[in-house]
């Protein structure tokens, strides 16, 4: 993880984007502390965006749609549970 293997999308102004190589500097929960590879650009990105070292773009995938499955089940309790002082 801590590597110089790990990749993220970096976006066009069209829209299209290439895996770039990044270094993670820090991590704070599942946001991670990122620097460009040949730029030296820094910035903070969630989980659901780095590729480490080692893993497929479908192990990527799965986290993304975990996650967005978490999220709406999440929403789905929410909705059924109701407010306090009633039911």
């Amino acid at each position: 993880m801590w590597g110089i293997e790990n990749v993220l999308q970096w976006f066009f102004q069209d829209g299209t984007f290439e895996w770039r190589r990044v270094s993670v500097l820090d991590q704070e929960e599942a946001r991670f502390l990122i620097e460009w590879e040949g730029n030296g650009k820094q910035k903070w990105v969630s989980v659901l965006n780095i590729l480490f070292e080692g893993e497929e773009e479908e192990v990527l995938a799965e986290r993304r749609q975990t996650a967005i499955h978490n999220r709406c089940a999440n929403r789905i309790d929410t909705l059924n549970t109701p407010p306090v002082g009633q039911g």
